[in-house]
Formats: structure tokens, sequence, C-alpha cells
């Protein structure tokens, strides 16, 4: 289903200010509430090194999970058939690729109008996409849901990396799409971008708040990378960050060898809003 990855950064239906603008900054809010957090950070920190998580670890249980689709006509699955068997057979001969092609549409339990083939559909999907490893960032880094949600209600942090287009690995990231109704992916007539659109960059409208960017790594899949350690230049420490944290924090800074600027998120006198300041 979803073969490689999308080279360009998409935009499709989105509610992000920052739709149709490149950004310069990507950021990623952390928690150090307890001795697992607080270890994810300190190897971001010391070693340089983000996770990239398979789907099913996502707090939203639609967040890759498109419906999928064999709706064609049957000249369009036929064709679909042969390239598939091409691609997954190219051992057989054409005349043999021709007989199973011809065997399976005709099979009522396998062509694009049985349930067993939407069900086995469903489940190799399913199966490629949480084989696939995501990074998950954001375009702001002053949303008060986010700092409530990630980063501990305002008592963890939040990471900033260099993240413009022409930027290595940062650079990679695609802009996440919000959109009302859940995309139907339709294995047959979508093209290889369009799968991956929906199916690993298309969220619900109310996430819209996430302004988020993903990197997505079909190859390697799930698992630690490591970023060049010059992208992170700043960390920003929340509103309700502990003494011991803070201190924790900057500590882990002082050993780091690139040194990386000390913002401050406070909470507005007078409004809603979290305001980043250097002091």
């Amino acid at each position: 289903m979803v073969e490689s990855p999308v080279s360009e950064r998409t935009s499709g239906v989105n509610t992000d200010p920052t739709i149709g603008k490149d950004v310069k900054y990507l950021y990623r809010y952390r928690s150090l509430a307890d001795p697992r957090s607080s270890n994810y950070v300190e190897q971001i920190l010391l070693r340089n090194e983000l996770y990239f998580s398979p789907p099913r670890e996502f707090n939203d249980p639609f967040d890759c999970s498109p419906v999928p689709s064999l709706k064609s006509s049957g000249k369009e699955f036929h064709t679909f058939l042969g390239e598939l068997t091409k691609r997954r057979r190219p051992d057989l001969s054409r005349s043999a690729r021709r007989a199973q092609v011809s065997t399976i549409a005709r099979d009522l339990a396998r062509n694009q109008r049985s349930k067993e083939a939407q069900e086995a559909l469903r489940a190799d999907m399913n199966k490629i996409v949480n084989e696939t490893g995501i990074l998950c960032l954001s375009a702001g880094c002053d949303h008060p849901l986010m700092w409530s949600h990630y980063a501990d209600s305002h008592r963890g942090i939040c990471l900033r990396f260099q993240a413009s287009s022409t930027t290595p690995f940062f650079g990679r990231a695609q802009r996440v799409s919000y959109q009302s109704e859940r995309p139907t992916l339709n294995l047959v007539r979508d093209t290889i971008d369009e799968k991956v659109q929906k199916a690993l960059l298309t969220k619900a409208d109310y996430w819209s708040y996430e302004a988020e960017w993903r990197i997505i790594d079909h190859d390697a899949g799930p698992g630690v990378r490591q970023f060049p350690p010059e992208l992170l230049d700043g960390v920003i420490l929340g509103a309700r960050i502990s003494d011991t944290d803070k201190q924790k924090v900057l500590g882990w800074l002082e050993e780091r060898q690139h040194r990386i600027s000390v913002l401050y998120a406070r909470t507005q006198a007078t409004g809603f809003g979290v305001a980043i300041s250097g002091s």
C-alpha cells in the first residue's frame, strides 16, 4: 500500500496558520514527569537521539487509519492486479501472471467487491502502516494545549529544531492535513502520494491546533535515529517546571558539546496565552 516516502512537503486541507509557508523551526514537547520520560529527554540532549514511533502507539485511534476501499471497474482492478503480481512475483512469466490475475478476478472471495478482500486489505494496510516509523513535531511552541497535553501540564520542556526545507534530517518533515471526514484510501485508484497522504498525513480537524509535521521513515521503520546535533538550537522551559527539573535540564545542557539557547515559557498576565522569552 505505502511504497515510498513523499519527497515534497504536502499541504492538503489544513487549518494550520502556517499553511503555504515554509517553516524555520519545528518543535517537540516533552514531559519530565517520570524516569522514563526524563531518560528520553536526556538521550535527546546528550546523544542527539529521537524515537520514531509506530502509529499504533499514537494517542488517536483514528490516526493513520483511513477507510480502505477497492472500489474500481473490472478493468481497473485487473490492471491493478497485474501490476501488483508483477512486483510481488517477478519470477512468473507473462502468461503465468495473466492466468493468476484472471483467477483472482473471477474469485468472488478475492475480487474488488468481496468482503474478504476488504478485510484482507484492512489487515495488510494496518501491517504496512505500523511498520513505518514516524517522528511527530509541531510548527508552534506557544499553544497552551500542547504544553498541557505533551509537556506535563506546562511542567516539561519544548525542544526547538532548525527545520527549513533545505535543512538535513528535519527538512524531510511533511505537513499534516486536517479535515472533518475520515479519508478513504482506494488501493486501486489512488497514486502512491495520495496513499501516503491519506494513510500517514491526515488527521481529524479537531487536532488542528497541533500544527503537526511528520518525518516518515518507511525503510528503517520504528526506532531510534540520530539527528545532526547542531540542529537542536533551543530548549524552552515550561511555565510550571520545578526547580529540580530545571536544574536537571540545565545540567544536561552543560554537558552538551553544542551550546543551545535556553528560553522560558510564561503564562500571560491578562490573557490565556503563553509567551516565550529568553530570560
